[in-house]
């Protein structure tokens, strides 16, 4: 499927850049826009990014990781897990901005994982865990398994 690059704005006015995977253009401006945003901007992109140009600091994915698995061990479904966790102020600017592209790429039908690994951010032990998870149907608990990796990096 093809990847479109976006420039939108939310209801507050703030400006966001990002991707989607979509079968169209419109339906990637469907997507972004029921989910809130005013598209100013979208356009197909040719060729796939490449790695990330900067890394995720341990202590957000530990705590995105962990609340996470909190949120759906309860019930809450991935989708509104993830729109809580992008407005969280304790992760950067850049991570909830990534979280939002997630949870765009979600809606437009690609799995979590696959989700996770069109950021071009998320390292490979992760999304592959993730992906696991899914497969198994215990993403929860394969999210604090996640998240306790974390956290004995952090240690380390």
């Amino acid at each position: 499927m093809p990847h479109y690059a976006y420039t939108v704005t939310d209801m507050s006015g703030g400006k966001s850049n990002g991707t989607v995977v979509s079968s169209s253009e419109a339906a990637a401006v469907n997507s972004l826009i029921n989910n809130g945003y005013v598209v100013l901007s979208i356009k197909e992109i040719r060729e796939k990014k490449s790695k990330a140009i900067f890394t995720l600091k341990i202590m957000d994915l530990l705590t995105f990781s962990r609340q996470l698995a909190i949120m759906v061990d309860s019930g809450v479904n991935l989708a509104t897990g993830l729109e809580v966790l992008s407005q969280q102020e304790m992760f950067t600017q850049r991570f909830r901005n990534l979280i939002r592209n997630v949870l765009v790429n979600i809606e437009s039908g690609m799995s979590f994982s696959e989700a996770l690994n069109n950021e071009k951010a998320f390292d490979e032990i992760f999304i592959n865990m993730v992906e696991a998870g899914e497969s198994s149907g215990t993403l929860a608990e394969t999210l604090e398994k996640v998240a306790d990796f974390y956290e004995s990096q952090k240690k380390t």
